[in-house]
């Protein structure tokens, strides 16, 4: 065989769980602009926005759920998942931004680790924010809306707005940067989030824990959620 037909070997970089909350993300995120955008219409002269609100609301607590998860998994989930692993101080960004060879890291390099942490705040204060919304249009109310005053809660309903618009943002401009590495870098970063393997040279001590873990640290981000939401209930 000749050597240009050989296998390229793969090492594994992304696990399962990092996958799955990915592809979550992107479900929950579509879903709940669906429901926010049709929660009003009028279908035969009945208003369908109550029901769809409550999927709004569920959506929203879902990805609660899903980002206490990543940030859990942060710190016992796979290396490559692992904040300590990938978020890099100024001088490993800056060697990064020079085009220093090996300044990339394996997964995220030190620039796509900053978008990540950005994606992970907002995707944490946008459904937190929408709990404590409410609009007096069709009296609609965010669970935790009792929480602050009216006028509080109809602000908040503002930047629940806006803050989609961010998010969108950052969406699209992950997008573009990941078509821009394919594209002009020749480097696929989606191949490795599909089949979690990469054809980049693992460093040595990379760690992959068990399902069951993932499980667990899932099963925990529910409860704190619940509770959460237990607590804080009228």
């Amino acid at each position: 065989m000749a050597e240009a037909d050989k296998p390229q070997k793969t090492n594994r970089l992304w696990d399962l769980p990092i996958r799955l909350f990915h592809t979550g993300i992107i479900g929950l995120v579509g879903f709940s602009w669906y429901t926010s955008e049709n929660m009003h219409v009028f279908t035969f002269g009945v208003q369908t926005g109550p029901s769809l609100f409550e999927l709004h609301v569920w959506s929203g607590i879902s990805l609660l759920v899903l980002i206490i998860f990543r940030l859990l998994w942060g710190f016992v989930g796979s290396t490559p998942s692992r904040f300590r692993f990938f978020l890099k101080g100024p001088g490993a960004i800056l060697a990064y931004v020079r085009g220093v060879k090996g300044a990339g890291g394996f997964g995220h390099n030190p620039l796509g680790a900053l978008s990540v942490v950005a994606l992970i705040a907002v995707l944490l204060v946008q459904p937190i924010i929408g709990l404590l919304s409410s609009e007096d249009t069709f009296g609609l109310e965010g669970p935790l809306s009792h929480l602050v005053s009216q006028s509080d809660s109809y602000w908040f309903a503002g930047i629940h707005d806006i803050l989609f618009n961010v998010l969108l943002a950052l969406l699209v401009l992950h997008v573009g940067v990941v078509i821009y590495y394919l594209v002009v870098k020749k480097d696929n970063l989606i191949t490795p989030m599909v089949t979690g393997r990469t054809e980049k040279s693992a460093p040595e001590g990379i760690e992959f824990p068990s399902l069951w873990r993932a499980l667990f640290v899932l099963a925990v981000a529910a409860a704190l959620i619940w509770a959460a939401l237990a607590l804080l209930a009228k």
